[in-house]
């Protein structure tokens, strides 16, 4: 006898098979997903200061970033002025480690304090460090387990 299509049995374990595989595929997809949240944050972190680097060195008045209270962006001002607008990172990302004062950008390039900005993540921590002459830089943090 010529049997055509598939038995009830075939189908039910391909569909487990298929269902296993995406499970698994779907936690590596979200720790994945997770960690370019975090270094999205990192970067745009990176790029407002480095923006406040080259506003101040373009204009006369020094500016601040200032991160906000919750943890879950910065604000760049002219002088001691609250900022005008916030950058927010993303979801799921937020500052655990800021300085102590706004970081003050001045007009030769400079910053006082020098400091370092802590974002964490779900899966781990990336360092956004400012140097005194006013260099920016990330570093990843492993998770520790």
């Amino acid at each position: 006898m010529n049997e055509r299509g598939f038995q009830l049995i075939e189908l039910v374990l391909v569909l487990a098979i298929l269902s296993l595989a995406g499970a698994i595929a779907a936690g590596g997809w979200s720790r994945l997903s997770d960690h370019y949240r975090l270094r999205d944050g990192g970067q745009r972190l990176s790029a407002l200061l480095r923006s406040a680097r080259t506003l101040a060195l373009a204009g006369t008045a020094p500016l601040e970033v200032r991160a906000r209270e919750d943890g879950r962006g910065l604000g760049l001002s002219i002088g001691p002025d609250p900022p005008s607008a916030w950058m927010f990172l993303p979801q799921g990302v937020r500052l655990i480690r800021t300085p102590r004062r706004p970081l003050r950008f001045f007009s030769r390039g400079q910053v006082a304090p020098a400091g370092r900005y802590r974002l964490e993540g779900r899966y781990g921590s990336l360092d956004v460090v400012v140097a005194p002459w006013g260099r920016v830089r990330e570093n990843y943090v492993e998770e520790e387990e």
